[in-house]
């Protein structure tokens, strides 16, 4: 019989599953419905919001494919970016105040879409300082507007029409 790491890391996944357990980090307890717990599944929410294509810019790729990319940076200007939006998390909607959970409510939102990078630069949207915590339904609420543009809309027009429909 010979030995594969393959085949003793889809076992190890299976056991940590099994009990529970974060299959990332293999310490903490996994959040309820999930195989990562609270961290883990945290840094992978941000890590999409903070991807690199490395085929961009080959021969045949299409603008299309490197809208939605950072530029590549060092793994220590990485590291600090991730730990910058893990400081933003309180456990509430940067718009509504709404409890959000990890691993189930909880999303990222750029504050200046990312459909808008031509006219913002992408220098500014892809930035941590442009990512928020958000409840994930708001965030699909929110579509391509800004936040300012958001919350006009959410404490302005939205009453108004809702004021409007009621009477």
């Amino acid at each position: 019989m010979t030995f594969s790491q393959a085949d003793w890391r889809r076992d190890r996944r299976a056991q940590l599953k099994a009990a529970g357990i974060c299959t990332k980090c293999w310490r903490r307890p996994a959040l309820i419905a999930r195989v990562q717990c609270e961290q883990c599944q945290m840094d992978s929410l941000i890590r999409q919001n903070l991807r690199f294509d490395r085929k961009r810019k080959l021969k045949g790729a299409t603008k299309a494919r490197g809208t939605c990319y950072v530029e590549q940076f060092a793994p220590s200007v990485r590291k600090a970016w991730i730990d910058q939006v893990k400081a933003k998390w309180t456990g509430k909607c940067h718009y509504t105040g709404i409890e959000i959970e990890i691993g189930s409510t909880a999303g990222l939102d750029h504050m200046l879409p990312v459909s808008r990078a031509s006219t913002f630069g992408p220098s500014k949207v892809y930035h941590p300082d442009n990512l928020v915590w958000c409840h994930k339904k708001i965030n699909l609420l929110k579509g391509d507007q800004t936040a300012d543009e958001f919350a006009y809309w959410l404490h302005h027009d939205l009453p108004a029409a809702i004021a409007s429909a009621s009477s």
